[in-house]
């Protein structure tokens, strides 16, 4: 096959063998009704701002009147361009959701290709290990976590990592910062993890020099750009500055806002989202290797410890490993760079998994800021890259066993189908767009005559329903109609917030705001009145 049709036939079955399923070919939203919408509101309320609709950039007028709430959770701020180009084309922000998130698997994809070609692995390699780190289990088991979709900034700070410790180039030290900044605009929880997986893979690095130090450097086809011209390096460090002031100002104005209000993660919510060594088993929704986790006992947070990478993830990590001790056929440095991965591996699986209610991150997360970091066992998401190295190595180890045409042929349809087969046997969660619009419209009809521009509302639950589809409704109702809503959603709670129960009056959803900022009673009237209550069911209190 040619340069082009390998990549672009892998990327083919991601896109028809997982995304356009999981989208229902653009009738379905990825994801459950929860962080989907969620997902949803921050995009649209980044597009809003860029075009002049939203005044205030933090303070999207959710949870109000509490105020710089957009730090309670991601912010999109790297990745919501795609959104904000589909609604700028006229797309529906339920159409415009379906594409960012297409977009944001498909550059994976890209970025990781990009990165394995680069560091001299041959186009097949080079698929099977883009393909692993865009759409290897582990990552379709996140699908209702939209925020954690775009990883691509990932595999380019590695790229930019591989050049440093390689040709010690500062121009690539400015690179390597720029991608890192990209991935923190895009999500902290992937931007951290992404600094665990740097401090991982130079600790493997200065291990390989002690202990093997004749290997030599790399002869991967990496240096070839040496000779940048002085413009060039110019532009790269002024981006990078600029890149990275955005994300320190972004990172400042969450640990302002985390000090404000006191955010803070218990210890025992922090044990039940780190993962544990069973978690590497678990495939749930898997139709192929699900049987492998149910051995497994329930545990609190199951969906969270979603970690088992595939069956064909796993041989071809395998060869990768075998070719490391045989070498054979590979250049030195994809071996060095199979080992560091290899080790990077171990590092970050040692310092994160729990065993008999120990851990070392348990330590870690004593570091200021990282507290902030919930769910550790997302930390899989980074660990793919060293992994779609291992594959990437097996893969090209294994095809360069053969010499013939038949036998590379056939090495090439077994590595794809191997490394593919998972996600043609996967269950995407997921609900009918039909779904999301028709709780819009049921509310509009609720409401009546929308408010006027400004005004507040609040919104009730139902009692059945879980109380963050009331509080979603309202948000996505609020920020169409350019209202403030009493009601919020997100990854962390403003202070005194109670949940949106039928019988919770306006005043019992103030009164944590109020006793915050020491509000006058007299003004707590005049704002209680302002609101507009809006009840989906009645309130019915229980006889004494």
């Amino acid at each position: 096959m040619s340069v082009f049709i390998t990549p672009l036939l892998v990327l083919c079955i991601g896109i028809f063998g997982y995304l356009m399923p999981a989208i229902g070919y653009f009738t379905m939203m990825p994801g459950d009704l929860g962080d989907a919408r969620f997902n949803s509101v921050i995009l649209e309320h980044g597009y809003q701002w860029l075009i002049g609709r939203a005044s205030e950039l933090w303070s999207p007028g959710f949870f109000y009147p509490f105020e710089r709430i957009l730090a309670f959770s991601d912010n999109h701020f790297g990745s919501f361009w795609s959104y904000a180009a589909a609604r700028s084309l006229g797309a529906p922000r339920e159409l415009s959701f379906q594409i960012w998130f297409v977009v944001g698997c498909v550059l994976n994809y890209a970025s990781g290709y990009w990165m394995l070609r680069r560091m001299g692995f041959d186009v097949l390699g080079a698929s099977c290990g883009a393909f692993v780190f865009a759409f290897a289990l582990p990552v379709l088991h996140q699908e209702g976590h939209a925020q954690l979709t775009y990883r691509f900034a990932i595999p380019l700070a590695i790229l930019a990592w591989w050049r440093v410790v390689e040709q010690k180039s500062l121009i690539n030290i400015f690179t390597l910062l720029s991608w890192l900044s990209v991935q923190f605009l895009c999500s902290i929880y992937l931007g951290v993890f992404l600094g665990y997986l740097l401090v991982a893979m130079s600790i493997a690095y200065l291990l390989l020099k002690v202990y093997m130090p004749r290997q030599g450097s790399s002869d991967m086809g990496c240096r070839g750009a040496e000779s940048l011209v002085r413009a060039r390096n110019v532009l790269l460090m002024t981006l990078t500055l600029l890149v990275s002031g955005m994300a320190f100002w972004m990172l400042s104005h969450y640990q302002s806002v985390s000090m404000q209000y006191q955010v803070s993660r218990p210890m025992e919510v922090l044990d039940s989202l780190t993962p544990r060594l069973s978690s590497y088993l678990l495939a749930d929704r898997s139709a192929l290797t699900g049987w492998l986790g149910r051995g497994v006992a329930d545990f609190p947070m199951r969906p969270e410890h979603q970690m088992f990478i595939g069956l064909g993830t796993f041989a071809l990590v395998f060869f990768g490993l075998v070719s490391l001790a045989r070498g054979g056929g590979l250049p030195t440095g994809s071996r060095n760079l199979g080992a560091i991965s290899a080790i990077s591996i171990l590092i970050l699986v040692g310092m994160s998994v729990v065993v008999s209610g120990y851990s070392l991150y348990f330590y870690i997360v004593r570091i200021p800021g990282l507290d902030a970091i919930r769910a550790v066992s997302r930390i899989i998401l980074v660990i793919l890259l060293p992994v779609s190295i291992l594959v990437a190595l097996g893969v090209s180890w294994l095809r360069s066993r053969f010499n013939s045409m038949v036998g590379v042929g056939l090495v090439t349809v077994a590595a794809i189908g191997i490394v593919s087969a998972e996600i043609v046997f996967y269950k995407p969660q997921h609900f009918t767009r039909e779904l999301w619009e028709a709780r819009q419209s049921e509310l509009g009809r609720v409401i009546g005559q929308p408010p006027s521009q400004g005004s507040m509302i609040y919104l009730t639950q139902r009692k059945e329903e879980p109380f963050y589809l009331a509080e979603l409704d309202a948000m996505i109702y609020a920020q169409d109609h350019k209202l403030k809503t009493l009601n919020g959603y997100s990854g962390s709670t403003p202070p005194g917030y109670v949940y949106p129960e039928p019988c919770v009056s306006v005043a019992d959803r103030l009164a944590g705001y109020f006793q915050f900022r020491q509000v006058p009673l007299e003004e707590q009237k005049k704002m209680i009145d302002q609101v507009r209550l809006v009840e989906m069911q009645p309130c019915v209190k229980a006889a004494k």
